[in-house]
């Protein structure tokens, strides 16, 4: 049976079944259902035909990619594939591995012979009634102690998830095993063994509870990977007079390093500062076993901590992601003789790209789009402010103009040095035809005439929003006719770049918009988004895009 496994967004790593032909996409109503914005409602098809398995574009937005090559319409696709539909990752496996024993029948036995039973073993006695016959007491008594400590420290590793909680009940366990030892810590470090901090410590009732860890003795564990055992330091040619454990008074120690997949975690110490306590080999190869099973429980505690971060980290940005939705208009405006379009994709899933349609009054619509230096969530703050403050200035107010230079004076008293933003405003007069434009350092709007040539509309230009608080923006008249479309973008557009490093660019922008503006703004906003995607071919956008079109139906009168 085939198969996709996800690779990424928040159910990465699941793998799902193909069940015959599958529809992926945003909608409840598709086959695979996925959270995902970049997925258009019915995204692409697999299904299996003509001998082989296939994948369909759907008439996607964001587009449907097999290795990286975009689908046209449809394509084959095998064994090992890397399919992508927007920005949702999958392979493809025709033959997925069998699960071990897959092909085992298990059955009652129903002979009447009943099978021997070599030896009864009680499950509360077990270590004892296992042990090789022939030990003396003492060394029978001894293993089966520390025997008994394993099984008792690994239950409770198993049942610890938190390190926090981890690591006092590992220490509890083995000042209970180890009768010698006064005092024990739990040091963790960073991967490359740096930064090693002490996390637990715990001492017997009347011993000092200050506990001295020797940085070079740590720093042998640690780098070395290997463990340190001193069962009289007063005797011992390792440290001299001025070392840490002979200067505090210590007479017998055992520090091992708690080692993980192959990368040291930290290290556990074990001391005792009683001239009558000494720590035995044996009591080293036990300390060696707790140490390796206190590791492998720390690093499960990390994953665990690390996935949990990655959750809540994901469902703030999709909750951010909404919130910052809500203020981008729910949908275009109506208006006779007029046709609105718009498209919102961000880099990540936060951005600073802005559009709006504002109604300035009953005879006049603002359309504006915006671009905030900087990108997520910062830039994402500002575009709230900015959506804010524009619908405040722009009320009532037919001069962009006068817009741009009261929004200007707001910004830049709050704005961090080194924010800006670059915007244009449109206000369009319906009855008139006429729209009013001004910049604030943003690219020029892109006039498509009903004849298909494409121009650039001459603006004033000027500086960005933010920059400079006392600065007067200009504006433009220009007459739209019958069949025309204007359009307003961000430089995501034409900045968007594939793998060789090479820009979508305004030229290529233009030839698409001249071939595609026959079926309204909505169609020519898609070819562009399309265009995009087969340009860029998969490879990650670093900057948001943002596009807002107009179109004058071709019989509108005046």
């Amino acid at each position: 049976m085939p198969t996709l496994k996800i690779l990424t967004g928040l159910q990465s790593g699941a793998t799902v079944s193909l069940q015959g032909e599958t529809v992926i996409g945003r909608s409840r109503s598709a086959d695979l259902q996925f959270e995902e914005k970049t997925l258009s409602r019915q995204h692409a098809k697999i299904e299996f035909s003509d001998g082989q398995w296939r994948i369909t574009d759907l008439g996607s937005s964001n587009g449907t990619f097999v290795n990286d090559t975009p689908v046209r319409a449809s394509a084959s696709i095998q064994d090992g594939d890397a399919i992508r539909l927007g920005d949702l990752r999958f392979t493809f496996s025709v033959e997925p591995a069998e699960a071990m024993a897959s092909h085992v029948n298990v059955t009652w036995d129903t002979g009447n012979k009943r099978a021997p039973i070599l030896e009864n073993v009680s499950v509360d006695d077990h270590i004892e009634q296992l042990l090789p016959k022939g030990l003396e007491k003492d060394a029978s008594e001894l293993m089966i102690k520390r025997l008994r400590l394993l099984s008792e420290v690994a239950e409770i590793l198993g049942n610890v998830i938190e390190a926090e909680k981890l690591f006092p009940k590992v220490l509890e366990k083995l000042l209970d095993v180890y009768p010698e030892a006064e005092r024990g810590c739990i040091m963790v470090c960073e991967p490359d063994g740096s930064n090693l901090q002490p996390v637990a410590a715990l001492a017997r009732p009347g011993v000092e509870h200050q506990m001295s860890v020797s940085r070079s003795l740590a720093k042998e564990v640690v780098g070395t990977r290997s463990a340190v055992l001193s069962a009289d330091v007063s005797g011992d040619q390792r440290f001299d007079p001025q070392h840490t454990v002979v200067r505090f008074g210590l007479r017998t120690v055992m520090c091992a390093p708690m080692i993980c997949e192959d990368t040291v975690l930290g290290l556990i110490q074990l001391d005792s500062s009683n001239p009558e306590n000494q720590f035995s080999r044996a009591d080293m190869a036990l300390f060696l076993g707790i140490a390796g099973h206190t590791a492998l429980a720390f690093g499960k505690a990390r994953l665990h901590d690390q996935l949990m971060a990655q959750i809540l980290f994901q469902k703030d940005l999709q909750l951010a992601e909404r919130i910052q939705h809500s203020f981008l208009p729910k949908a275009s405006p109506k208006m006779t003789g007029y046709r609105f379009a718009a498209s919102y994709l961000a880099a990540r899933h936060i951005g600073g790209d802005y559009y709006d349609f504002v109604q300035i009054s009953d005879s006049a619509l603002g359309i504006t789009v915006g671009d905030v230096s900087g990108k997520g969530v910062s830039a994402a703050l500002y575009m709230a402010k900015l959506s804010s403050e524009m619908r405040f200035h722009a009320r009532g107010c037919l001069s962009p103009g006068a817009v741009l230079t009261e929004l200007n004076r707001s910004l830049s008293e709050e704005m961090e040095s080194g924010m800006f933003v670059t915007l244009a405003l449109m206000v369009l007069e319906p009855e008139k035809r006429r729209l009013t434009i001004s910049s604030a350092g943003h690219l020029p709007p892109l006039l498509r005439a009903s004849d298909g040539a494409v121009s650039e509309l001459q603006i004033k230009g000027n500086i960005p929003l933010g920059a400079f608080e006392d600065i007067h923006y200009g504006e433009t008249e220009h007459m739209v006719q019958a069949g025309d479309s204007v359009i307003l973008y961000t430089d995501g557009v034409t900045e968007a770049m594939n793998k060789d490093g090479v820009l979508f660019g305004t030229e290529q922008l233009k030839r698409v918009i001249a071939s595609s503006g026959e079926g309204g703004p909505e169609a020519l906003l898609s070819a562009v988004s399309r265009a995009i995607a087969e340009h860029t071919a998969g490879f990650p956008q670093s900057d948001d895009v943002a596009m807002v079109c107009l179109s004058v139906d071709q019989e509108s009168g005046n």
